[in-house]
């Protein structure tokens, strides 16, 4: 890349200041102290000149820094305000704006938080609750203004009206982005030839600095707090405040904000070599010849160190225009370009040679290089930074940019020509719409769901819930928002809920039920799927999606209970003694009595199977009601039934035989018999049934032998 004319005006300096100081050596016989006075004076003064125009180009560029991060985020409020004013349903609903601006202070890159005030300059909503923007929001005005929030930090602050279509005002979107955000963009700055940038108000108090122990204190003092308290710019020397020493700084002004930018170095460091060269002069009045000859030596010597000063600048600087994928464009008064960096060049599609000394109507059409020329006449004549969003066509495409032009003057306020930095927002102007076309589709997702979908903070307490849930719990949206989940599930449950909230901040994610109690009291089990969100700054959120799904597990629990239930006589059938083995284990203490209707194949034969199947549902009937609440009664297969006594003694056994004995001799309906065992310790429920049954096939062999029953009987006395 070309030098710029700064570097050129050096160069030549430079070189002017070697031949002067030869000179001086020459005549230094006749006036050795004179000349080499005014050499000094020359080098001292075009050091001087040089080093103040590095600085004063750095302090503007980080003053067009700081303007440009205050109109992107002025652009995103218009953006919010114009979407706030074009959606009636958006401004009645304070839950859904509070998500809005979460949504948007959390894409943003300096706001630090969001409020919205009605016509009346009330606030509506605000994010985060209690935020700066919201605490500051009576003092916001048309124009970005420096503010101190409630905890102390220096904010922005901006303000941007509501305006219904008849341009009626219906209330504005109040940002405030912290001060020292902004300024951590330009610590990134590559200050090879300074030490230190500074934000300073107005009243001289500097706001935030590259070097912690200014912050807080008095950053200039004469002539530069003069222009400083004036609005304008001013390169000068000055005493510090901190540890007493001589500065050398420059100072440019913000335009978006009342605020100044100071770039400075110490006078020791900057100018060290000159002051040598005093001290040398000092010494040449009583040494003449050889004074010259050391003052030619030094003064060399000089020339090689501001020439290498020079070149590290102009390296520096080469860095910087190179370095970045913005456009970069210089324009004299008259419309010529004067400097173009890489991006520029790939902008114009043309070589250097075709863009440098040209005016842009060459590669532009002439209503874009009419418009821009306009626009650089408009930064001539006011003398200050505009930022502007605009759109050129580079190739084939249309594309998005966003302008800032500087004007270029010297430190008497003339005016040379205009610094235009273009960045391509093509892509983020796309990702934005794209993100609202997201949201829009999520918003309707989250209003329109028939499932639960909501966000808790880490205690549980809930930020955003949908109409869904809100529903179900018997509230409105705007009631559930502060309220904890706790609140809704049973006391017994409520552990469970303190489990599940350290498991998701562990883990990132959660799933399982919840037991929730809804609107009209009952209880209702929720299979929830939950992920763990951190944010760049806030606090973290849990998002949260669930389904009712207490009816698909009452029916699952009424398949499974149809799965172990015969389906002629609702008794249970073998799969229930599966269950009830391995739930009493082997050394349960349990009784059964096996029964089995007599002559049951002579009934199917005599009367029909449905008088059979009638018999076989009047046996289960009996033995239901001859049994305790707690029995269990199981068709182990055709006319055979067992009634399983948990936890039966064996007197408890006899009890029950005696009364199936007597309930039995009561009717006529039945013909049956009967055996019943006592389970073992360690014996299978199979071999305890074996048992039983034994003992049934021992009574009836008896009965029909003719013999006495000993200690059984049978529901009534049958002839084989």
């Amino acid at each position: 890349m070309e030098q710029t004319a700064a570097w050129r005006d050096a160069s030549l300096l430079a070189r002017q200041s070697r031949w002067l100081l030869v000179l001086g050596f020459i005549a230094a016989a006749a006036v050795p102290v004179g000349i080499a006075t005014v050499g000094v004076l020359v080098v001292d003064a075009q050091f001087r000149a040089q080093a103040g125009a590095v600085r004063l180009s750095l302090a503007r560029k980080a003053a067009a820094d700081v303007d440009f991060a205050v109109s992107v985020a002025q652009a995103r409020l218009r953006t919010m305000a114009a979407r706030f004013a074009g959606d009636a349903r958006l401004r009645g609903d304070r839950a859904a704006l509070i998500a809005e601006l979460a949504l948007v202070q959390q894409n943003a890159v300096n706001l630090r938080s969001l409020a919205v005030t009605g016509a009346d300059g009330a606030v509506v909503a605000a994010y985060p609750e209690g935020s700066p923007a919201s605490a500051l929001a009576a003092r916001a005005d048309a124009a970005a203004r420096l503010a101190v929030a409630p905890d102390g930090e220096m904010q922005i602050l901006m303000r941007i009206p509501i305006r219904a279509a008849d341009g009626s005002e219906l209330g504005a979107v109040i940002g405030a982005a912290p001060l020292a955000r902004v300024f951590a963009t330009l610590r990134t700055m590559p200050f090879a030839v300074t030490d230190a940038i500074s934000v300073l108000a107005r009243d001289g108090r500097t706001l935030a600095s590259s070097v912690a122990a200014r912050n807080g204190k008095p950053g200039v003092a004469g002539a530069l707090y003069e222009a400083l308290r004036q609005g304008r710019e001013e390169v000068g020397e000055y005493r510090s405040a901190i540890d007493g020493r001589q500065e050398f700084g420059a100072l440019a002004q913000a335009q978006s904000v009342p605020v100044a930018l100071l770039v400075s170095q110490s006078s020791a460091e900057g100018f060290g070599v000159l002051r040598t060269i005093r001290g040398v002069q000092v010494f040449a009045t009583g040494s003449l010849l050889l004074l010259g000859l050391g003052l030619l030596a030094l003064s060399l010597r000089a020339h090689h160190a501001f020439q290498q000063r020079m070149h590290d600048a102009g390296a520096m600087l080469h860095a910087v225009i190179e370095g970045t994928t913005d456009v970069i464009l210089v324009h004299d008064r008259e419309g010529r370009v004067l400097l173009a960096n890489s991006a520029g060049l790939a902008f114009t599609g043309r070589s250097r040679e075709e863009v440098v000394g040209h005016p842009s109507a060459e590669w532009l059409d002439a209503a874009t290089a009419e418009a821009m020329a306009a626009r650089r006449r408009e930064v001539i004549e006011r003398g200050c930074a505009i930022a502007t969003e605009e759109v050129f066509r580079v190739g084939k495409e249309l594309r998005e940019y966003s302008v800032v032009r500087v004007p270029i003057d010297d430190t008497r306020g003339h005016v040379h020509g205009v610094l235009s930095v273009l960045r391509d927002i093509t892509d983020t102007k796309r990702a934005l719409r794209a993100l609202r076309r997201s949201e829009r589709r999520f918003r309707d997702l989250f209003e329109q769901s028939p499932s639960f979908i909501w966000t808790h903070d880490a205690g549980g307490r809930l930020l955003a819930a949908n109409p869904a849930i809100a529903q179900a719990l018997g509230s409105s949206v705007e009631a559930l928002i502060g309220r904890n989940l706790v609140e809704f599930i049973p006391q017994a449950e409520r552990q469970a809920f303190v489990d599940y909230l350290r498991t998701v901040a562990r883990q990132g994610n959660a799933s399982g039920t919840f037991c929730v109690r809804h609107a009209d009291g009952t209880l209702h089990t929720w299979h929830y799927a939950n992920r763990w969100y951190e944010q760049d700054e806030g606090t973290p959120y849990v998002l949260g999606y669930a389904q009712d799904i207490t009816e698909r597990e009452d029916y699952e629990r009424q398949l499974i209970e149809l799965s172990r239930l015969d389906p002629l006589t609702r008794c249970w059938n073998r799969r229930y003694l599966e269950e009830f083995e391995a739930r009493a284990g082997p050394h349960g203490r349990w009784g059964c009595v096996v029964v089995d209707l007599d002559h049951f194949k002579s009934i199917n034969d005599t009367y029909g199977h449905k008088q059979g199947d009638a018999t076989l549902v009047a046996m289960g009937r009996f033995l239901a009601d001859v049994g305790r609440s707690g029995d269990a009664v199981v068709r182990l297969g055709g006319d055979e039934f067992a009634l399983i006594v948990d936890g039966a003694s064996e007197a408890d056994l006899a009890g029950l035989v005696a009364r199936i004995e007597r309930e039995a001799a009561a009717q006529t309906q039945l013909a049956f018999s009967y055996g019943w065992a006592l389970h073992q310790d360690g014996e299978p429920l199979e071999r305890t049934i074996a048992r039983a049954d034994e003992h049934l096939y021992q009574r009836r062999r008896a009965q029909r032998a003719g013999l006495p029953a000993g200690d059984s009987g049978h529901g009534r006395a049958e002839a084989s």
